[in-house]
């Protein structure tokens, strides 16, 4: 990321905002791997314990049912009170409940704190876009959000193997006492040294936040939800829409590729760790790649609305050619490296629906992510539990790659009709 100089600093000094973005990063990356782990021990609980695909779909799905419940009251929070709170909160509520998960016992003890955990975790993406709003200057935002969801499948990298050889060694139960213990550690740093915004860092220089202040196209006083205006915005329902056909192939992938890559592809438990992350490294450097080029192009003066409906379209279509391609396919190496592929060109729909509630509406950011995690969360309650009822009545995984490629189809129709990256909402 290309930092902007900043006079009489320190050539040693590191900027705040990148220490915000640093937290924002780190946060997003323990979130994904408190979130992966079960994807990894659901397999060997589900042998252990003989539950079926659709029991499967159902446990890995729980997670979502409370992270559906709290992104809006969460976006709505870190708007009105700040985000430094409302993440440090969750931060605590959603390690406590990794820690205590393995008392949870049976499927339903399982399912159950899992929803708890959800609910910690929803608050996390609004309060964080919400602070990123404050902190990134426009002409750094959109390569400064892909980087900081690089957590998600850096965490996700990091998640497959690590939990694999920790349940190894130690049992599953070892997993959630050490993810537990990460996540009060990062809490701890965030009281400490994190903030809301650069008028509330006690540290940083005049100059820095001066640059901040003014590059970064937000509104000095804070004001209501204009609920009725959001609600009635065209680009506000192309991005939730859109966001909702993204979610549904992450939380699948998340969920279930594990699982896939064992039974239909039959790699071992610790080979299936591996290459699940596979996937996962190439979607970092997708979004990286995919970000930085977005901002060449707004700073090269083409339509930020523009550079955003061709990314997701373009990405869209090289996505559902990937799908239609693993579905299709009988070598499980060639169903490896081509995930790899559509996971790469996907991350571009990622980081676009992430930094375009920034583009429409800066002052209510948070609110805005609210509205679009708790589509995406929908997507990601109801797609593992789908997912289930189709390998259980089909015998076969080809479906579920079938309807990926119909949602992102719907998705990036709405978006192409709709979607807009002007500041619509004030």
């Amino acid at each position: 990321m290309n930092a902007t100089p900043i006079a009489n600093v320190s050539a040693v000094s590191i900027p705040k905002r990148y220490i915000i973005l640093f937290f924002a990063f780190s946060c997003t990356l323990i979130n994904i791997i408190d979130r992966v782990n079960l994807s990894v021990i659901a397999p060997v609980l589900g042998k252990e314990r003989g539950w079926n695909a659709v029991v499967m779909g159902t446990v890995l799905s729980a997670f979502f049912w409370g992270y559906s419940a709290s992104p809006i009251i969460g976006g709505w929070l870190a708007d009105k009170l700040g985000g430094k709170k409302v993440l440090g909160v969750g931060a605590v509520w959603w390690s406590l409940c990794t820690f205590l998960t393995p008392f949870a016992g049976g499927a339903t003890g399982i399912m159950a704190i899992r929803a708890f955990l959800g609910i910690g975790e929803g608050v996390n993406s609004p309060a964080i876009q919400s602070i990123a709003a404050r902190w990134l200057p426009r002409k750094e935002r959109t390569r400064s959000v892909a980087l900081y969801l690089t957590g998600s499948p850096i965490g996700t990298i990091i998640a497959f193997p690590l939990t694999t050889a920790i349940v190894a060694a130690w049992g599953w139960r070892s997993a959630f006492y050490i993810y537990g213990i990460v996540g009060f550690v990062w809490v701890c740093c965030w009281f400490i040294f994190g903030a809301d915004s650069p008028e509330a860092h006690p540290s940083i220089s005049s100059e820095e936040r001066a640059y901040i202040v003014e590059e970064r196209n937000l509104p000095g006083d804070k004001q209501g939800v204009p609920w009725v205006k959001l609600l009635s915005s065209g680009p506000v329902w192309a991005l939730i829409i859109m966001t909702f056909s993204v979610a549904w192939m992450v939380w699948l992938f998340i969920s279930w590729l594990p699982y896939y890559l064992m039974t239909a592809q039959h790699f071992s438990l610790r080979q299936s760790g591996i290459y699940s992350a596979l996937p996962f490294v190439s979607n970092m450097v997708g979004g990286v790649g995919a970000g930085w080029l977005q901002d060449r192009l707004v700073a090269a003066g083409v339509s930020i609305t523009l550079v955003r409906k061709a990314t997701v379209t373009l990405a869209s279509a090289g996505t559902v050619i990937c799908l239609l391609l693993i579905a299709t396919a009988s070598s499980p190496m060639f169903v490896v490296w081509t995930l790899v592929i559509a996971m790469a060109i996907f991350a571009a729909n990622q980081g676009t629906v992430m930094v375009n509630n920034i583009d429409i509406g800066p002052q209510h950011a948070g609110v805005i992510l609210g509205l679009q995690a708790t589509a995406g969360n929908l997507a990601g309650a109801i797609s593992p539990i789908v997912a289930g009822i189709i390998v259980q009545s089909t015998g076969s995984f080809k479906g579920i790659f079938y309807l990926i490629a119909v949602v992102l189809v719907v998705g990036v129709i709405t978006w192409d009709l709709l979607a807009s990256g002007e500041k619509v909402i004030s």
